[in-house]
């Protein structure tokens, strides 16, 4: 099982890397964030999505992601122009040793629907780094995808700081799969 997530997280990884170095295209975003959530160690810089033939990337970059702590991210991914907000909702730790599941939504609202998906979360915390892939086949391998990310961190209770990519609520141009 270890030797199967290790070359799922490398290949994850080597391909979100490519990305890196692609312009964007059709299939494929890179998003620059601003300093906008400075009081937060996790403060996203950027972030990449690719809508490949087989599976969904979306890799985050953040101001420091650390292995202690009390953060977590959401991905919003869009699947339905004629519907308002995210059919699908990936909720994240960011801290060594959580978890993560991919779930349905309807209207920005949980239905509380975990779905068994082929899907990995990587967090590299040298890189800064969190990559999350997931098969098409998870939302019926849908011709257009969009994607937004919340990223939550409550280390401080008292202050909980939030950070949205690209805007609140908001999600990045429809990516046709490719």
């Amino acid at each position: 099982m270890h030797i199967i997530r290790l070359a799922t997280s490398v290949l994850g990884a080597t391909a979100a890397a490519g990305l890196l170095a692609a312009p964007a295209s059709a299939d494929g975003v890179r998003v620059q964030d601003p300093a906008d959530a400075t009081a937060s160690n996790y403060d996203v810089s950027k972030v990449v999505v690719r809508h490949g033939g087989s599976r969904l990337f979306v890799r985050v970059k953040f101001a420091d992601l650390n292995p202690q702590g009390n953060s977590g991210m959401s991905i919003f991914i869009d699947t339905d122009k004629s519907l308002r907000g995210p059919e699908f909702r990936v909720g994240a730790g960011l801290f060594d040793g959580t978890d993560y599941n991919i779930g349905t939504m309807t209207g920005w609202r949980d239905n509380e629907e975990i779905l068994a998906c082929a899907s990995d979360l990587d967090l590299n915390y040298n890189r800064e780094t969190a990559t999350y892939w997931v098969e098409r086949a998870c939302f019926d391998e849908v011709d257009q995808v969009r994607v937004g990310i919340k990223v939550k961190d409550a280390y401080d209770g008292s202050h909980v700081v939030t950070d949205w990519v690209p805007t609140r609520r908001g999600f990045t141009d429809w990516l046709a799969a490719g």
